[in-house]
């Protein structure tokens, strides 16, 4: 989303408070989100409850601002919070605004749901039916000045918003933002940035959603994005791509967890899982069947 785009959704959120008799809820020191509301989940069930860590996150960005990347890592951390049941552990894309099956099975099962959404809508309905969830809410944006207006335009309150400044400045690395959000051990920060060192380069050089630049080099095109200086160009060609899917799928977030959300096994919901042999040939496919955009591969594959 450009930084105007963002203005004018402010400038939208500020108009519809006016005319509603919002805004003096929006004070400083005043809270102008809706209170929880206990519904059906009994008042046990919510004192049981860790109230340190969240039982649901919601992650929300504009596309191809980093979001997968925030999202990933929020998955991994949200397993890493759970090792112990990690077939609880749900990561999902949910672009709707019907809440109640995830807050429900949260509320009944014990299940813990980190949820990626680019819809404003579905992520205001979170807020405002909780069932006495502890819900955490955070974002991506492209710069600085585009995150500070974001708990405006989504009307709630944001844990972090990591920005594409930020990313390209840090790398990977920018997951360490984390262990102080979630209160994550040493050790545990070990796990999630030896997973992340590796997904995040799949990321980049693998799927239907990779570099454009390195797309463009396998399509045999002379246009890049990026030049080779900056520090977003992500240089995948010097990547042995099997061997980086490999060390993926033997990382400690992998191996010592007896379930994983499928998430955690793709370079994004709509590849296909790593398997050790899955990144070459789906790159084989690209340059063979000269697959532009988002295209997936057809039969027959080369």
């Amino acid at each position: 989303m450009s930084s105007a785009v963002l203005w004018l959704a402010v400038l939208s959120a500020l108009t519809a408070a006016l005319r509603g008799g919002l805004l003096p809820k929006w004070l400083p020191g005043m809270n102008p989100f809706p209170a929880a509301k206990p519904g059906i989940c009994t008042e046990d069930d919510q004192k049981s409850k860790s109230w340190a860590v969240p039982d649901v996150i919601i992650q929300w960005g504009d596309r191809r601002s980093a979001t997968t990347l925030q999202f990933q890592t929020l998955c991994a951390a949200m397993l890493l919070m759970h090792s112990s049941e990690p077939e609880k552990v749900i990561c999902h894309y949910w672009n709707g605004t019907i809440v109640w099956d995830v807050l429900l099975s949260n509320c009944y099962f014990g299940t813990y749901w980190v949820m990626k959404t680019h819809n404003s809508t579905a992520v205001r309905d979170f807020a405002s039916v909780t069932f006495g969830r502890r819900i955490w809410f955070f974002a991506t944006a492209m710069s600085t000045w585009d995150a500070q207006f974001v708990p405006w335009v989504l009307g709630v309150p944001v844990k972090y918003v990591q920005t594409m400044r930020q990313l390209s400045l840090k790398g990977y690395f920018i997951v360490t933002e984390y262990q102080r959000i979630f209160g994550l051990s040493d050790d545990q920060l070990e796990v999630l940035l030896q997973y992340m060192r590796y997904w995040h380069t799949l990321r980049q050089c693998c799927g239907r959603q990779m570099s454009f630049d390195f797309r463009f080099s396998l399509l045999n095109r002379t246009w890049r994005r990026h030049k080779k200086s900056s520090s977003m160009y992500h240089a995948c060609e010097a990547y042995d791509i099997g061997a980086v899917e490999r060390a993926v799928m033997n990382t400690r977030l992998i191996t010592e967890h007896a379930v994983v959300p499928y998430v955690l096994k793709r370079a994004s919901l709509i590849d296909g899982e790593f398997n050790g042999t899955w990144c070459t040939w789906y790159l084989r496919q690209v340059a063979c069947q000269k697959l532009e955009g988002q295209w997936g591969p057809f039969e027959p594959y080369c």
